[in-house]
């Protein structure tokens, strides 16, 4: 194909083009199609043909094994301003195609080679898929690619689709390392909405208990700021303090994350020798309320699975 002529071209394209996009399909056709776009992008006929014979199947294309291959070519040698029909196609069936194995890469690679309005296209169509997407096995890794641009607008969007939703979204497996993404790289006024959600009574020691969500609570202790992690840690002293007696894995986790933010969880009263909440103001304070409140020969059952106990990290990811 490199040493053939334009007239030469526009037979051979005109011959597959009824089966460009099955050629592609397959793992043999799908390399010769690749090459077949590196010869023709200097010939625009013939690029016009090509272009024509792909854009109708490009969903298709993009969560095929071979076929997403002939996608990512036309992205890396086809100019810039031949991508449209793919960007359109994609953004049209985000969901769809982001929430794939294959098509996931080929939207990340519609980020990277978009510009001006395909570009902020590619990205309102992610954020308004996002609930959907961060609780997908591979459309959560899209989101977090959109976070990582650091595109303001395009985080708050994102941020905005989660609250309300963030204690369930918390304890899923895929869906809490977006949160987590969002508490480190979401602007001080995203995050502090999102921090006030995560610290409602009504579901922190259930994020504690979680598998998933406990690490959803160390990320926002790790990164909240004065005066919220003071008004978190003095409304639900009272639960970590029992989380901290009933569970020697976590409380090891909670002690290093408050240590490396100056706050500690527990103290021994030194007017009834134990564990107060709160914490009298004085010896001779005579309001003191010993800790733990369950009977001290009740079973205390653990809050979380001995994860280091079992030599285990975090769970998986993937």
């Amino acid at each position: 194909m490199e040493m053939s002529t334009a007239r030469q071209l526009e037979v051979l394209l005109e011959a597959t083009y009824s089966s460009l996009v099955n050629i592609s399909l397959n793992m043999h056709g799908a390399r010769a199609v690749q090459k077949l776009i590196d010869v023709v992008r200097m010939v625009p006929v013939c690029m016009g043909r090509l272009v024509a014979g792909l854009e109708y199947a490009v969903v298709t294309l993009a969560k095929d094994p071979n076929g997403n291959h002939v996608v990512q070519r036309c992205l890396e040698s086809l100019p810039s301003d031949a991508h449209g029909f793919i960007f359109r196609a994609v953004a049209k069936d985000i969901e769809d195609v982001a929430s794939h194995r294959h098509g996931c890469r080929i939207v990340q690679r519609c980020i990277d080679a978009a510009k001006g309005p395909e570009r902020k296209m590619m990205i309102g169509a992610i954020c308004q898929a996002s609930l959907a997407l961060i609780q997908d096995p591979f459309g959560n890794y899209v989101v977090q690619y959109v976070l990582g641009l650091q595109d303001p607008q395009a985080s708050s969007l994102i941020v905005t689709a989660m609250m309300g939703r963030l204690n369930v979204l918390s304890r899923q497996k895929f869906s809490s390392n977006v949160v987590e993404r969002c508490l480190q790289l979401a602007s001080d006024e995203d995050r502090a909405r999102m921090i006030t959600e995560l610290a409602d009574p009504r579901g922190l020691g259930e994020l504690l208990r979680d598998i998933y969500g406990n690490y959803v609570v160390q990320s926002a202790l790790n990164i909240a700021v004065e005066p919220q992690i003071s008004i978190v840690l003095g409304l639900h002293r009272a639960y970590l303090v029992i989380t901290w007696s009933s569970d020697p894995v976590l409380s090891m986790q909670l002690s290093k994350t408050c240590v490396d933010n100056r706050r500690d969880l527990s103290w021994s009263c030194s007017f009834c020798g134990t564990m107060c909440i709160p914490k009298p103001k004085t010896q001779n304070d005579p309001i003191c309320n010993p800790q733990p409140p369950f009977p001290a020969s009740a079973a205390v059952r653990p809050l979380l699975p001995s994860l280091r106990s079992s030599g285990q990290g975090r769970p998986g990811k993937d």
